[in-house]
C-alpha cells in the first residue's frame, strides 16, 4: 500500500498569492529604512489595496482582494521580525 506524499495533502498556496506575499515583504524591508516599522507595515497595507484598486480601475489586471491580504501578510511577517 503507497502513502499519499505529505505534500499532496497541504493546502497549495497559488503562485499569484506567495508572489503578493514576497513582494510584500521586500517592500516592507526596502521601506524600514526609511520609516519606522508600523508606518512601514501601513505603506505595504496601503500599496496592496491601491495596486487592487487600480488594477479594477484600469482593467489592465486582475482585481482581488486577497492579493491586496497576501500583500500586507508579507508586510506583516517583517514587521513581526522587527519586533521579536
Amino acid at each position: 500500500m503507497k502513502l499519499p506524499s505529505i505534500s499532496a495533502l497541504l493546502y497549495q498556496v497559488p503562485a499569484d498569492k506567495a508572489n503578493h506575499f514576497i513582494y510584500g515583504i521586500v517592500l516592507f524591508i526596502l521601506l524600514v529604512f526609511a520609516l519606522s516599522p508600523l508606518a512601514a507595515l501601513v505603506a505595504v497595507t496601503v500599496t496592496g489595496i491601491v495596486k487592487e484598486v487600480y488594477d479594477k480601475v484600469t482593467g489592465t489586471g486582475t482585481p482581488d482582494a486577497w492579493d491586496a491580504v497576501a500583500t500586507a501578510a508579507g508586510g506583516l511577517a517583517g514587521y513581526i521580525c522587527t519586533i521579536i
